[in-house]
């Protein structure tokens, strides 16, 4: 792509018009491939030189010398990472990044940047754009390999690429720490929550109980591609957290109170369970005595039954006397109960007129007679 240089030579002519150079690419002396234009290809060629005859001298012409043109020598693009500040490049944020090429030249390289946030054309040169973190490599591709090589000390691949990595780190992130509050069981979901931690970066697992017991907390980066912990892991953190169940509440309790409220709660106990056994042992006499009313009660109303159903000797003709109803009825007294009056004392209430009334009208019955 320079201009040739013409060939430097040593002669004893003086007179520049008096011989010519000529070059060929085969260097056979035969051959129709010499000419006078200076070669500017990188490669083997050859030249000689012709001297024209004069008066005094005959013509001649030199035999064919090699020179080699070399390939010219191309220095890398660089990358302008940026460390600090706004334009701060090098590690992960969540907005799109880009850092801008220098040194790049698109009449003699090629750029080869697959991915998907590409590369654009600037006033400040080409710019390369990236969202995620991770090694991002940008080749530079010759675009005339016969007369260009990479300069010395220049990253190539196995295709004679240049080779620039553009790196973007993952962000870090405090680890979150241990939670040292105590937990006990309250009937409700208990939530354990390590201190520093960021749901909007973490996952949390087996946070969540509500019976007492040991249990084990895992946190995890939501994205570890991007997220890293501040000492470069991204692997799970565990806790150990556990939760007083009732049953350690009560031994807790009882270790509180000591030897004279503990025994104090023991007596407490004893006469509660004193206290139940006597109603227990009252509920049972009085069922009895109520069983024992109802069966004498009932045995009671036997008896007068049957004595109601016994035949009553009647008076001869001669005993018998006109009974004075008025004064019978009047006084009751000196007159002896029947089997009707014995029966209807068993009876209730209800049924004791019913017997009356029938009982006057008996006696009317037998006085008629």
């Amino acid at each position: 792509g320079n201009a040739p240089n013409a060939p430097a030579t040593q002669t004893q002519l003086t007179n520049q018009d008096s011989y010519t150079y000529y070059y060929s690419k085969t260097g056979e002396a035969n051959a129709d491939d010499w000419t006078t234009t200076v070669p500017s290809a990188a490669g083997i060629w050859f030249v000689r030189v012709e001297v024209r005859p004069t008066e005094n001298y005959n013509g001649a012409t030199s035999g064919a010398a090699e020179f080699v043109i070399e390939k010219a020598r191309l220095s890398a693009p660089s990358l302008t990472v940026v460390a600090e500040g706004e334009s701060k490049n090098d590690t992960y944020t969540g907005a799109l990044l880009q850092t801008v090429v220098r040194g790049y030249d698109n009449t003699r390289t090629q750029i080869v940047y697959d991915y998907t946030e590409g590369y654009a054309a600037t006033a400040e040169g080409v710019v390369l754009r990236a969202l995620n973190a991770g090694a991002y490599t940008v080749k530079f591709r010759i675009s005339d390999a016969s007369n260009y090589r990479w300069d010395e000390g220049v990253a190539l691949d196995e295709s004679g690429d240049a080779v620039l990595v553009w790196n973007v780190a993952r962000k870090k992130i405090e680890k979150p720490t241990a939670n040292t509050s105590t937990f006990i069981v309250n009937g409700g979901m208990l939530r354990y929550m390590p201190v520093g931690f960021d749901e909007t970066t973490m996952e949390i697992a087996g946070n969540e109980i509500s019976y007492g017991g040991t249990f084990k907390v895992t946190v995890t980066l939501k994205d570890p591609f991007n997220f890293e912990w501040a000492d470069s892991t991204t692997d799970a953190i565990e806790f150990d957290w556990s939760v007083v169940g009732w049953d350690t509440i009560f031994v807790i309790v009882m270790s509180s109170l000591g030897v004279v409220a503990g025994i104090s709660a023991i007596a407490i106990g004893i006469q509660y369970l004193v206290h139940r056994r006597r109603k227990r042992v009252e509920a049972a006499a009085e069922a009895a005595a109520a069983k024992e009313f109802h069966e004498t009660i009932q045995a009671r109303a036997e008896t007068n039954a049957k004595e109601a159903e016994a035949p009553v000797a009647q008076p001869s003709a001669d005993q018998a006397v006109e009974p004075n109803e008025s004064s019978a009825e009047q006084s009751g007294e000196g007159a002896e109960p029947s089997a009707e009056d014995v029966q209807s004392e068993a009876e209730p209430a209800s049924e004791q007129p019913k017997k009356t009334a029938r009982k006057k009208s008996a006696k009317k019955s037998g006085g008629e007679e």
